[in-house]
């Protein structure tokens, strides 16, 4: 009786730990740890007004005041969204993020993880933008606001080192599949479609 007790807690105490490690990953912070992610100039948090978006971030006074401060500090604003207000759809409640930080070199690598690069910023975006990873599946979860991405890609390093550190999304390869997770303000539209 007493072996099975030990047994059970083991096994309820090794589950806590892999959720705590898989929601420390999600969010990025294990990678900070890490990799050593750059620690920024400036931070801010700004919470959007009712009806402002994530995307319109750069028409936000509040922004516009952190920039001019960041550009004064020799560095550059990085934003993220931090969490999604309205139940996913963001607007009013949403809070982002905004990060400065010096530039660094060695742009012209290639990689395919962040830590291969000074800045601890793989440039996926870029990879994605230029055709050298193509979209393949999507898993949202419109309630929280989440979204993991996956990507074909043509090769294992399909993306160069970015000057700058990035905040989110997180991005990671598997082989040549390249997996992106984060949060995100989804269209009015998607929040209201529920499949039957």
């Amino acid at each position: 009786m007493k072996k099975s007790r030990r047994i059970l807690i083991i096994v309820i105490c090794a589950i806590a730990l892999a959720a705590l490690i898989i929601l420390l990953m999600f969010t990025g912070y294990f990678d900070d740890i890490v990799l050593g992610k750059p620690k920024p100039i400036l931070s801010d948090k700004i919470q959007l007004e009712e009806g402002e978006k994530f995307k319109d971030i750069e028409n936000n006074q509040e922004y516009q005041n952190f920039k001019t401060e960041c550009n004064k500090a020799g560095g550059e604003a990085v934003t993220s969204l931090s969490s999604v207000g309205s139940g996913g759809g963001g607007g009013g409640g949403s809070i982002v993020n905004c990060n400065c930080y010096p530039s660094f070199g060695g742009t012209d690598k290639s990689c395919g993880s962040d830590s291969e690069c000074d800045s601890r910023n793989c440039n996926f975006e870029e990879a994605i933008s230029s055709g050298a990873c193509i979209l393949t599946k999507t898993d949202k979860n419109l309630e929280e606001g989440t979204y993991t991405y996956y990507y074909a890609c043509d090769s294992t390093k399909p993306a160069t080192c970015s000057s700058i550190p990035r905040d989110a999304p997180r991005f990671y390869m598997e082989g040549t599949t390249l997996v992106e997770q984060g949060i995100k303000e989804f269209p009015q539209e998607e929040m209201e479609f529920r499949p039957v």
